[in-house]
């Protein structure tokens, strides 16, 4: 009796363990992004730390794109309780909350998971003049190997 209890019990955990496999693999692959080192949370007012999942909300009437960390989008969004309801929930019925920013309202088709990390900063004045000299430099030469022929 005992020992049919444990099998029973062993195959619902490999079944939960499966199903949730599944619904992991269903998710989209998350892209990275990579913002201005400006840029400024509208929420915690700072730039997001580290390179970690992040939602992007796109405004649907002006296409402005805002970036909000796990636990700040799941404390607002009601409707979908995880990421594999967010991907399966009505994509014309809101989230049940408004964008702080914009004050519109948030639909899951303008929800997008990203990695975010800043921007490289750009060259030095002296490195990138290393590289333009070797350009013109390179387009000189072959324009004298044209000449020559």
């Amino acid at each position: 009796m005992l020992k049919n209890v444990v099998k029973k019990r062993k195959e619902r955990l490999n079944k939960a363990y499966s199903m949730a496999r599944q619904e992991i693999a269903a998710l989209p692959k998350v892209p990275r992004i990579f913002l201005e080192p400006n840029y400024v949370n509208p929420i915690t007012l700072n730039f997001p730390k580290g390179s970690f999942i992040m939602y992007e909300i796109t405004n649907r009437r002006t296409g402005r794109k805002d970036y909000f960390d796990k636990d700040t989008f799941w404390k607002l969004a009601q409707r979908a309780p995880n990421n594999y309801g967010l991907l399966i929930a009505d994509p014309k019925k809101p989230l049940g909350f408004k964008n702080p920013t914009t004050r519109s309202n948030v639909y899951p088709r303008n929800v997008r998971r990203v990695t975010v990390a800043a921007k490289p900063k750009t060259p030095t004045r002296s490195a990138a003049a290393r590289k333009i000299q070797s350009a013109v430099r390179k387009h000189l030469s072959k324009k004298k190997a044209r000449k020559s022929h």
